[in-house]
């Protein structure tokens, strides 16, 4: 079987730092993060070549489900931290763990991959990290 997608998704969350910052502390940047996330990704998908087994009257087939439109909704939770190296200049990091609202029904047809979620399993695990420059 071959699988392909084409689709855009969309995040939005809050991150709350757990540091006590304060303005006189050469370390206010830096920050112990916990957060929420929504997601949701339009798209569609081809899966062709799909070989079908019979197991009642015996034989099998080949088929083609082309253009397939799907929506998708998920939460992650995140964890992670980011550490100013230089004046303004910070390194951080987060680990995410995403879950589908919806699971799908056993034996049905459904994406192999999903935009902004990944690998359309119940859960997913995902690793961030940034550079950045605070202005």
């Amino acid at each position: 079987a071959v699988f392909s997608t084409n689709g855009m998704f969309f995040r939005a969350g809050m991150d709350l730092n757990l540091l006590k910052t304060s303005k006189d502390n050469s370390f206010s940047n830096n920050a112990f993060l916990v957060g929420f996330r929504l997601g949701t990704s339009s798209f569609s998908y081809d899966l062709t070549n799909v070989l079908v087994n019979d197991n009642y009257w015996g034989g099998s087939e080949i088929r083609n489900y082309e253009n397939v439109h799907a929506n998708k909704w998920w939460y992650e939770v995140v964890v992670g931290m980011r550490v100013e190296v230089f004046k303004n200049v910070l390194l951080g990091w987060n680990v995410r763990n995403k879950h589908l609202f919806k699971a799908e029904k056993g034996g049905s047809v459904y994406p192999y991959f999903t935009p902004g979620f990944g690998f359309t399993h119940s859960a997913n695990w995902a690793f961030n990290y940034t550079v950045g420059y605070k202005f």
